[in-house]
């Protein structure tokens, strides 16, 4: 148990006197003992403030005296009848003096870093949608098909061997949209060459070359079908340079063959006319005319009659 100072009473007087506590020993260097033993003055060392604590109370006096100015400004112009716009150019002014940066400045500072940001994005989104390619392909797939792998792969194996003869050829495997969504994108865009890749095609080694007249209408496409990569290559190449990219290097010779197929109505044609054949099949292919009946049906006999 620690014991509380015991408190000394004087006989004179009935008042308590407290005890004082037992003081430390000032423990001295030798330096200082040797100085006061010889009566010369004592040096006190002087214990230094770090710097960083200098600089934040000079920052913190500056920052009072601000505050103070600003203030005596704002009474004295709100007693002028100065607006408010008038008064935040005044303190702004002020602050700008004294060299304050205030939270105005910095927030449009990072407003005019985000403005040109998003301006330096929209330049460049500009350009690229403005770049003309030669020619797109494009797979015909649907999600959760088996071979759409397969396809995707035909389509990368097309643009190799275009891209290997100098064309600008672009890619369009979003997932995000139809192909038929993708036609009228490109068709916008001014792209009206375009190579299709469907599972059909895949499954018959062919990929159908596509031009189209009219951006948006399907009914002007012209379509012709040429064998795939790298047998087909090059049918394809005088097909592409037939319908406008003579860039190409590569000539009509006497062995080559023209035996294209041309699809004047299109895959979505002749789908749509082999599901009309398939329901007219479904409803007159299992139906028989009922055969007459001669004569009328026995009737049964009646109960409780009894037989004659």
């Amino acid at each position: 148990m620690v014991k509380k100072p015991k408190k000394k009473q004087t006989h004179e007087t009935s008042e308590e006197v407290p005890v004082s506590a037992p003081q430390k020993p000032d423990f001295k260097s030798k330096k200082r003992k040797r100085q006061e033993s010889k009566g010369e003055p004592v040096e006190i060392e002087a214990v230094e403030e770090p710097a960083a604590t200098k600089d934040a109370d000079a920052a913190e006096r500056l920052r009072r005296a601000l505050q103070r100015d600003i203030q005596q400004l704002v009474l004295r112009l709100r007693s002028e009848g100065k607006s408010k716009n008038e008064i935040k150019a005044a303190t702004q002014e002020l602050k700008a003096q004294h060299g304050a940066v205030s939270k105005s400045k910095s927030k449009s500072s990072k407003s005019s870093k985000k403005q040109k940001w998003e301006a330096d994005v929209a330049e460049r989104r500009k350009t690229h949608l403005q770049r003309q390619h030669d020619l797109v392909v494009i797979p015909v797939v649907w999600r959760g098909r088996h071979d759409k792998l397969d396809v995707l792969q035909a389509a990368e194996n097309v643009k190799a061997c275009l891209a290997q003869q100098g064309l600008d050829v672009w890619l369009d495997s979003r997932r995000h949209l139809t192909p038929g969504q993708k036609f009228s994108h490109w068709e916008h865009r001014g792209v009206m060459l375009r190579v299709e890749i469907g599972p059909q095609d895949l499954q018959a080694q062919v990929c159908q070359v596509c031009k189209a007249k009219t951006a948006g209408d399907y009914q002007s496409v012209e379509r012709k079908q040429v064998p795939l990569p790298p047998a087909g290559a090059r049918s394809l190449l005088l097909r592409l340079k037939e319908w406008g990219l003579s860039q190409l290097d590569v000539e009509r010779r006497d062995g080559d063959s023209e035996d294209e197929v041309p699809e004047v109505h299109g895959r979505h044609q002749k789908a749509k006319e082999a599901k009309a054949a398939s329901e007219e099949d479904e409803v007159q292919g299992n139906w028989q005319p009922r055969a007459a009946t001669t004569g009328k049906k026995k009737k049964g006999k009646v109960r409780g009659k009894k037989d004659e």
